[in-house]
């Protein structure tokens, strides 16, 4: 497989990037934070998803050609790349979960499955959300939307056993909307926790029933006959007022009697003429005031009693599910249709989810192969394998996590709320990790041949699980359908995989002003490791260089300590070179070359009544006065590092005088004299603080961290302490 890229122009925060060419196989790309890699990586996550990823500050177009296993691909066709899988770890898990619904477990299923349910998912989601508001509102008795959201979630688990809005909708779609009850009341003031006991009773619905019985043994009524009653004969008459029955010329003939009815007035009058006979009898009476006398006069109760003290209400009682669904009926009628359509919504995405779902099945062979290499190499406080679950969203069986936590012979499955409170940032990192290796292997079956860009991949990893993803890397530099890319701010990865993983070119990225530039590594410019430091002893043997002379103390006086112990003289007079002591200002270079030739057996050809503080000085001039926006050479921050401290402790030694003997850091004489110091002075040195720690002086071993400090960073630190220094009329 090969790689040809012949412009990548105003993609996100990159300008032009130039010499990218030169890239053609596996690459290691290291630059620092800013230093455009992470767009580079996200770049081409959007081109492979078909999207532009124009420049987002400035909003220019974005320019790219480039060759991929012999297709030609361009902003000038945009389409699906399948064949490019990029992993950057927040913008990774930000998706995936954007994508599962913030469900953790989602992660078990690829990212083309994902994005198939986030699509139905979040569609559904907004549906009902929408919905369950506006049934909120009439529901509701509420000034905030948020309480009557509640309220009406409290109602229907109340009444109706519905726990959710996915369930409450499709459960109304089923109701029947034609037998209502309207009414003018809140639907929660006549049913609520005190008056549902009281109208679901036994004894209330018995009173009820025999309230019927007493009205069916009177009914002889020419208007009230079987299952056509009062509330039915009630109905018909709003109809017929509506629709302009009787003004069309039409009329009614009532069985038992002869006269035609030919106006609503008519037809209203003998209707309340039956109620009368009907309703305003004793018996009647009676047990309408034995039913209304079950329910208290108080607050809480008000409101039903005024409501059901209507007969034609209370007759429909005795079947309290049939009367709440009558009451609800009534007053959602005006969201029947949107209620029916999203259930059908709803159902129609069951559908598809479960088809999903059982595509999702199909890959968990591939899991279980995955999982096992992740238990097999990643150490974490838990083991993980692939079983189905009930999900309690979508109602179906999808496979899903099993966590099992392993602490002092102690084992437990933990479920998926635990797992979110319990994972550390490195852990669910893990997680991502496993689950962007599932992808790449379905990315790896699909295509003949995959394009890989990992984008810090190991951040917040642990050094033995950092190894475990170095292992990995490496079996992907031995597939011959693979390219891979490697791009890094963390110069300690870097030179691990510089050493671990064959077959990788080595490349940084350089900042230009309005470009950017790939360059390929070179040991004797970025630095890594003893093979560095043999360069820059070649170079000081051969040509006298005077900046190695000076790169080169901190780690001859490392391996003199090594050798020799802090109380050797040798020691001591390198220590009094890196810091600001008594004679720093008059040590010779004819002091050092001796420790020199018996350190590293070589021989500078450096004037020997040379002063070595006049020397570090010249070079931080120059350092100085440099463009270094370019700059990664770790001889030039070495030695801006020497003179940022050197710089400080000259000034700390103007109020302390004491320094010059003591073995104090850096931060505890910072601490001692930080009250004699202005505000702003105390900023600089804080700031200095942070950018030059101990391991710059005491382990010259150690220099990975200081690789990832951009030069210009500290150049600009060197100006300001040089400026303190001058305030304060230091020589």
């Amino acid at each position: 497989m090969a790689v040809k890229i012949e412009k990548f122009k105003n993609v996100y925060g990159i300008n032009d990037l130039k010499g990218i060419d030169s890239v053609n196989g596996n690459a290691l790309i290291y630059a620092p934070n800013g230093g455009t890699k992470t767009s580079l990586a996200l770049g081409f996550k959007s081109i492979s998803n078909g999207i532009n990823p124009n420049d987002r500050i400035f909003e220019k177009k974005c320019e790219y050609i480039f060759n991929l296993d012999g297709n030609l691909y361009s902003d000038k066709e945009l389409k699906n790349i399948d064949n490019i899988v990029v992993y950057n770890f927040e913008e990774y898990y930000k998706e995936s979960l954007e994508n599962s619904g913030n469900k953790i477990n989602l992660l078990t299923i690829s990212s083309e499955l994902q994005r198939k349910y986030g699509e139905i998912y979040h569609v559904c989601l907004d549906k009902i959300d929408i919905l369950s508001k506006k049934i909120s509102s009439i529901i509701g008795n509420k000034k905030k939307e948020n309480d009557n959201i509640s309220l009406s979630l409290e109602f229907f688990k109340s009444t109706f056993n519905l726990y959710n809005w996915r369930d409450i909708i499709v459960f109304l779609s089923n109701i029947e909307w034609s037998n209502k009850i309207e009414i003018e009341n809140n639907i929660i003031n006549i049913l609520n926790e005190n008056t549902i006991p009281i109208i679901s009773s036994n004894d209330f619905i018995e009173r009820v029933n025999k309230l019927n019985n007493t009205l069916n043994s009177k009914v002889e009524s020419i208007l009230f006959k079987g299952v056509f009653g009062s509330i039915e004969a009630g109905k018909l008459i709003k109809e017929i007022k509506s629709d302009g029955f009787f003004e069309a010329g039409h009329a009614i003939k009532l069985c038992g009697k002869d006269e035609l009815i030919t106006s609503c007035e008519d037809f209203e009058k003998i209707y309340q003429e039956q109620l009368n006979i009907i309703y305003n009898d004793d018996e009647t009476k009676k047990d309408v005031e034995d039913l209304l006398s079950k329910i208290n006069k108080n607050k809480a109760t008000r409101e039903i009693r005024g409501f059901i003290s209507n007969p034609e209400i209370l007759t429909q009682m005795n079947d309290f599910n049939k009367f709440s669904l009558k009451i609800l009926s009534g007053c959602l009628q005006g969201l029947e249709t949107e209620i029916k359509e999203t259930a059908k919504l709803i159902n129609n995405s069951d559908e598809a989810i479960n088809k999903l779902m059982n595509e999702a099945e199909s890959e968990r062979t591939k899991w279980e192969e995955i999982c096992s290499i992740f238990n097999d190499r990643f150490i974490v406080p838990f083991e993980i394998s692939i079983k189905n679950r009930f999900n309690s969203i979508i109602g179906k069986n999808y496979p899903t996590f099993e966590i099992k936590y392993k602490k002092n012979n102690n084992e437990k499955v933990i479920n998926e709320e635990l797992l979110k409170k319990t994972l550390s940032t490195g852990e669910v990192r893990a997680l991502t990790i496993l689950h962007f290796l599932f992808d790449l292997n379905i990315s790896i079956e699909k295509n003949n041949e995959t394009f890989v860009i990992l984008d810090d991949v190991v951040d917040s990893f642990d050094y033995k699980n950092k190894y475990a993803m170095i292992e990995y890397i490496s079996e992907l530099s031995n597939e011959n359908n693979i390219i891979c890319w490697v791009l890094t701010h963390n110069f300690d990865f870097f030179s691990s995989c510089k050493y671990r993983v064959k077959g990788f070119d080595k490349y940084y990225i350089k900042q230009n002003k309005n470009s950017e530039n790939f360059q390929k590594f070179n040991e004797s410019i970025i630095g890594g490791g003893m093979e560095l430091f043999s360069n820059w002893k070649k170079m000081l043997n051969d040509t006298s260089d005077e900046k190695k002379f000076i790169s080169l103390i901190p780690v001859c006086r490392n391996l003199v300590e090594l050798k020799h112990g802090v109380n050797d003289e040798k020691y001591k007079t390198l220590c009094n070179v890196l810091h600001f002591r008594l004679n720093t200002k008059n040590i010779l270079v004819d002091e050092i070359k001796p420790i020199f030739i018996e350190t590293f057996n070589i021989h500078c050809n450096l004037d020997d009544s040379k002063k070595v503080f006049n020397i570090l000085f010249e070079q931080l001039n120059i350092l100085s006065t440099t463009n270094l926006s370019n700059s990664i050479g770790l001889d030039d921050k070495i030695i801006l590092a020497i003179g940022i401290r050197i710089v400080i402790e000259m000034v700390f030694n103007k109020f302390d005088t004491s320094f010059v003997n003591s073995d104090l850091s850096l931060g505890e004489e910072y601490e001692s004299v930080k009250q004699c110091l202005e505000a702003d002075d105390k900023k600089v040195f804080s700031k200095a603080l942070i950018s030059i720690p101990e391991f710059v002086h005491l382990n010259s071993f150690m220099y990975e961290p200081l690789i990832d400090i951009p030069t210009i960073v500290l150049q600009e630190i060197y100006k300001d302490v040089i400026k303190i220094k001058e305030k304060y009329s230091i020589e």
